[in-house]
């Protein structure tokens, strides 16, 4: 290939020139198209396979391709050579040149991964009575098989029909094939073959498949292809085929891409397969690093610039962490209820732990609990609260389950929540480390937290109902949620109950985080738990020295415990199941709620060992203290009024039957009085006062007194104030 043909990906200065192949022995010039006359002589029906009879060798180029049908087609020859992955390039023609180089450098990962999949072929590939090559250029439609007898014999088959198993079946196949025994026919193929052969580059297992092949005999290895662990374990950036072997060699290599104006040209429109695509998305990143172009067609790769290629891998790797990667490391529950088992990460949990890391478990976590004594603010109620976010995560890993058969029941899920919402005004409030110490206890694993900014509704739904991807059993926890936190997730929550309706019995429960979301709505309320967490460390703390505690607290505590309350879990919830699928024992009233016997377990453990039982620990349940409605939650709005009433006095006009507080009418004072309205109790009859200066409530004073549990002062102070007002 001549100098001037070339133009330097990397803007080198000083190409080295290409002699490896004419470039128009490929590419056809001035719209002309080469024809190979081939003379008729019949037309017979065969079985297709038949056709490959007798021969020893074989040569194809194909447009697509089914690795599993490559090896048992290439069983039949001694040697074998194949050209695939024509059809990723060839769909996007139209495209830039970059994206052209994408899709090569895609095709050739694509091409390995596959390899890797078919262990079988890959040892034949090994032992190099096989090889694969993937295209360097751009390559048309054909479809090549070219058979040669070690008597002489050759044949040249011309059909539109790929190498995969559906092409070469009678019943699916309408084309005809053409086939040619003329010597000259094959000889003609044969020159575009190795031209074709030339433009290509080895695809062979990496050391790690070829160690493996090598090792195992031929009939040990899997008859079909095998995915899961392959997909997980290779990696785009270490084995790409193209790339190690131009690092191996001495002669620069080029990649070639054909620039077409015709905006009438159309070519096939593939569908590309998931791995594919990701490929090419992980290139394409590369690409725009580099910053490409390409003048006369050419873009070139020097072996020595490789490493620029390489570091920009690293590059992209770090940057630009997949969700299907992040997914990979978050630990999944399974649980096999007729045998009372649970899986993590498939490997089964032993429900039976020595009575000493029981102990050890349980000093670690009263510990934790006690560390907030370091900070002020409410402290007690953070306490309260976070032994209810304990219980909740703990009990979490059944709720699906029991969603979906309760819902083809006919009966209420709403005990059985799948978000939960914390919130606390200021930072510091150990909202993220009290998630993470109990996803260590459930798990063992310490670190996987998803950032909000980084996931997106689309991610979670991935993560809740994407098979290869579905998070199982342990809670999500998404931190840092910001002000948009209604706006990406609001949706999700709504509609909580397409769990149930989809039928997604391992759908775990999805915990948030946040500084600035204080007071969802109504609706979100409804559908979610919300705990508010006001407290901070106080001044004489030193925060750095507080979060190297926390990580050694997280560090020391084990599974344990978490085992011990599945050993006891289990077969309430196995229980609970057969009366849904049974309907014995139902009552028109039931409804399951696993908060009442997920904290009694706990304490009942904690009691067991000998350990008394902290005033923040007590028995739950869903409608006291967790639902929208529950005596928690308007436990907190009272309290909110007492504290307003204590500091504010002149807000409140007080009479004989009423009490009216007048706020502000900013956003702070219409969302207390819209809280009032919805989350206290019917009794109170809180009704929200139309008025155009003013947020304004008035509620039912008897009523009020009592569930503040003190009356309002009536005295002549009160009365002279409420005429002047």
């Amino acid at each position: 290939m001549a100098d001037d043909n070339v133009t330097s990906l990397f803007g080198e200065t000083e190409i080295p020139q290409i002699t490896v192949v004419n470039r128009n022995d490929f590419i056809s010039n001035n719209n002309l198209i080469r024809c190979h006359w081939v003379k008729y002589e019949d037309t017979t029906m065969e079985d297709p396979l038949s056709l490959f009879n007798g021969y020893q060798d074989l040569k194809v180029i194909s447009f697509s391709y089914n690795f599993g049908f490559v090896a048992r087609l290439t069983e039949k020859f001694e040697q074998a050579q194949i050209i695939l992955g024509a059809e990723f390039v060839a769909s996007k023609l139209n495209q830039t040149l970059a994206n052209q180089m994408d899709e090569i450098m895609a095709t050739s990962d694509e091409l390995r991964l596959s390899l890797h999949r078919n262990k079988k072929l890959a040892k034949r590939v090994v032992e190099e009575e096989v090889e694969i090559r993937c295209p360097m250029a751009l390559i048309d439609h054909r479809k090549i098989y070219l058979l040669k007898a070690d008597d002489g014999r050759t044949r040249a088959i011309m059909p539109s029909a790929n190498i995969s198993a559906r092409a070469w079946t009678g019943l699916n196949q309408i084309e005809n094939f053409v086939v040619s025994d003329d010597p000259a026919t094959y000889d003609a193929y044969l020159a575009e073959f190795e031209t074709a052969w030339a433009l290509s580059e080895p695809v062979i297992p990496n050391a790690r498949v070829e160690q493996e092949v090598r090792e195992t005999p031929m009939e040990e290895l899997p008859d079909k292809d095998i995915a899961g662990v392959e997909t997980e374990m290779y990696s785009i950036k270490d084995d790409n085929p193209i790339l190690e072997n131009i690092q191996k060699s001495i002669i620069d290599k080029a990649i070639i891409v054909r620039e077409i104006n015709d905006p009438e040209i159309k070519f096939e429109i593939i569908e590309y397969n998931k791995d594919l695509e990701n490929l090419k998305q992980f290139h394409r990143e590369i690409s725009k690093e580099l910053k490409l172009s390409s003048k006369n067609g050419v873009i070139q790769l020097v072996p020595k610039l490789i490493t620029k290629y390489s570091f920009l891998a690293n590059k992209v790797s770090m940057k630009k962490i997949s969700i299907e990667k992040k997914s990979e490391e978050y630990p999944r529950m399974t649980i096999d209820y007729p045998t009372n088992t649970v899986f993590l990460d498939k490997q089964k949990v032993d429900l039976f732990p020595s009575d000493d890391d029981v102990k050890n478990d349980i000093k670690e976590l009263l510990s934790v609990f006690s560390n907030f004594d370091n900070f002020i603010g409410r402290v007690e109620q953070a306490k309260d609260n976070y032994f209810k976010l304990m219980n909740a995560m703990f009990s979490s890993p059944f709720n699906a389950k029991l969603r979906c058969a309760a819902y083809l029941r006919d009966i209420g899920t709403s005990g059985l929540p799948l978000y939960i919402l914390l919130n606390s005004p200021k930072s510091n409030s150990g909202k993220t480390f009290m998630v993470q110490y109990f996803l260590k206890m459930m798990t063992g694993k310490k670190g996987f937290t998803y950032k909000f900014d980084r996931v997106k509704s689309k991610d979670l739904e991935i993560f809740q109902k994407h098979e290869k991807y579905l998070h199982k059993g342990i809670p999500i926890f998404i931190d840092e949620v910001t002000s948009s936190f209604k706006i990406a997730f609001a949706g999700m929550i709504r509609t909580v109950d397409s769990c149930e309706i989809e039928q997604r019995e391992c759908q775990p429960m999805t915990v948030f985080a946040s500084n600035v979301v204080s007071d969802p709505d109504e609706t979100l309320r409804k559908r979610m738990v919300f705990m508010s967490f006001d407290i901070g460390l106080s001044s004489k703390v030193i925060p750095r020295e507080m979060d190297t505690k926390g990580r050694q607290l997280i560090n020391r505590v084990g599974t344990a415990f978490y085992r011990k309350y599945l050993s006891y879990m289990l077969p309430y919830v196995a229980d609970e199941l057969n009366k849904l699928y049974t309907g014995e024992g139902l009552t028109d009233k039931y409804s399951p709620e696993l908060m009442k016997k997920s904290s009694k377990i706990i304490i009942q453990i904690i009691k067991e060992y000998g350990f008394d039982i902290p005033k923040y620990m007590k028995v739950l349940s869903w409608d006291v203290d967790y639902a929208a409605n529950s005596q928690s939650v308007y436990d907190e709005e009272l309290k909110r009024i007492i504290r307003l009433y204590e500091t504010e006095k002149k807000s409140f006009y007080i009479d004989e039957k009423y009490v009216t507080i007048c706020l502000s009418n900013d956003k702070t004072g219409q969302k207390m009085v819209s809280n009032w309205a919805s989350l206290l109790p019917r009794e109170i009859q809180a009704e929200k006062l139309p008025d155009a200066n003013n947020a304004k409530i008035r509620m039912n004073r008897k009523e009020l007194e009592h569930h503040l549990g003190f009356r309002f002062d009536t005295g002549i102070r009160a009365r002279l104030k409420n005429l002047l007002s």
